[in-house]
């Protein structure tokens, strides 16, 4: 509605230059430049209205599209396709232009459902599951994931082990629901490759296989699963089943900030607060880039330092207690010198953190 007026900015400048043209003076040349500029304007003005007339038929085009689709589908699904019948039902959920109709979405896929419609029997079991339009029923939605995971459908399969895990619409059992999500997860489902991974990392439903739930975990970074970052983090943080590594404890955390999950920096800081603990109980050293040896006490004030510049708030007195705990006033030195590096190296990385 907006562009089809003129700005009030462009209607001050139109009347400005008009009177301009009241006062020129043909005798010097300015009357005719004066036309030429107007002209001119008028011409972009001619062009702007064509470009919104172009936009508002592609737009009406594009409407009538939509209208003349979904009016196909429609009668498809009232033929009995269950395809078009499951696609009604993400119509009737809504869009960004049309508010969602529960009940048409819920008839719809149920009809897929019942015509064993996979896609359509998970959806009606997250339905069911979530109470979406509907009271909550467990057992309802467990009935649709197991017709759908008799299909190997990835999804269903991984909820219908979530469900078995916690007891929800039938009797918990982690055996069952670990071998479940196992399922959907060597099917490629990127949450339940986590799942499988932190299953073997903590002995649930499975024996404890630390090597194993890397693996998994890998995985399911592959397929960008930012929880399956947070877990190496904290793995290479905690040294289960692999030597405790800094590097590898940064470049999963900021993978995972990258991605936009900017709570990794809290996670981050905890983590740190692990590597500084391993740290400072290892009588060790590593080498710095100049290639002197330095004492391991030295990085974990390192950490203790970045967690601090992070926001924990148990980090400072922590970095405090270490630098004291250094006898040497060269070594404290060397030490404060390294920290600031350190931050320096990774502070960019996770720019939401104290400078």
């Amino acid at each position: 509605m907006l562009l089809r007026f003129v700005s009030m900015s462009v209607l001050v400048s139109l009347i400005a230059l008009q009177a301009s043209i009241a006062h020129f003076s043909p005798a010097h040349g300015q009357n005719s430049v004066a036309e030429l500029l107007l002209r001119q304007y008028n011409e972009g003005q001619r062009a702007a209205r064509v470009r919104i007339q172009q936009r508002n038929e592609m737009e009406r085009f594009l409407m009538r599209q939509e209208a003349e689709r979904r009016h196909e589908v429609l009668q498809m699904a009232y033929r009995g396709n269950p395809i078009a019948q499951y696609q009604m039902g993400v119509m009737a959920l809504g869009s960004e232009y049309d508010e969602p109709n529960y009940a048409d979405a819920h008839r719809w896929f149920r009809l897929s459902a019942e015509q064993g419609f996979a896609d359509a029997q998970v959806v009606l079991g997250d339905i069911h599951y979530q109470g979406i339009g509907v009271p909550v029923n467990f057992f309802e939605s467990v009935y649709w994931y197991k017709l759908a995971a008799a299909q190997h459908h990835s999804a269903a399969q991984y909820s219908l082990g979530v469900a078995y895990l916690r007891g929800e619409g039938v009797a918990p059992d982690s055996v069952m629901g670990f071998k479940s999500i196992k399922m959907a997860a060597e099917m490629g489902h990127a949450t339940a490759q986590v799942h499988t991974g932190v299953a073997y990392l903590n002995g649930i439903g499975t024996t404890i296989q630390e090597k194993v739930a890397l693996n998994w975990l890998l995985k399911s970074a592959a397929n960008g699963h930012v929880d399956a970052y947070l877990w190496l983090g904290f793995i290479y943080a905690q040294g289960r089943g692999v030597p405790v590594n800094d590097v590898q404890v940064m470049k999963w955390f900021s993978k995972a900030f990258e991605e936009g999950y900017h709570d990794a920096r809290v996670h981050l800081s905890e983590a740190l607060i692990t590597l500084g603990e391993h740290y400072s109980e290892d009588d060790g050293g590593f080498y710095n880039k100049k290639g002197d040896i330095l004492s391991n006490r030295i990085k974990a004030y390192a950490c203790f330092f970045m967690a601090d510049k992070l926001g924990n708030i148990e980090a400072s007195s922590m970095a405090s207690d270490m630098l004291g705990s250094i006898s040497s006033k060269d070594q404290r030195r060397k030490a404060k010198k390294f920290a600031r590096e350190y931050w320096r190296t990774y502070r960019d990385q996770f720019k939401d953190g104290r400078k």
